[in-house]
């Protein structure tokens, strides 16, 4: 995170801070005897994007806008991308994440 600090607008910090939030909370909360970020699997991201599907905004009270879901998807593929790059001890050994499973923006309202 420091050195993203020097790079990333403290918006865009916090962005990624509270998507990375959620998609902890989500594990707790749904995969409690997680011991390692090794152990976390394609599907279990997978399942936490289709729980944002159905997730409401504590603001609006409306389900989650699209934006919103990507941010925080593209919060966890960037935490695990990138903790694999730095060559983290404990972190998956494949993507957990593609381009291609973003949520779609609509041209249409």
């Amino acid at each position: 995170m420091a050195g993203r600090q020097i790079t990333d607008r403290p918006a865009t910090l916090e962005h990624f801070q509270v998507g990375l939030r959620r998609f902890m909370q989500w594990l707790a909360r749904f995969t409690p005897d997680l011991e390692s970020f090794a152990e976390i699997t394609r599907e279990q991201v997978l399942a936490y994007a289709a729980f944002l599907e159905t997730e409401v905004s504590p603001q609006t009270g409306r389900p989650l806008a699209v934006w919103t879901r990507r941010n925080y998807l593209a919060a966890v593929k960037l935490f695990f991308q990138q903790g694999a790059e730095w060559q983290w001890e404990d972190m998956p050994d494949r993507p957990l994440l593609l381009d291609s499973d973003q949520p779609k923006m609509s041209c249409f309202p």
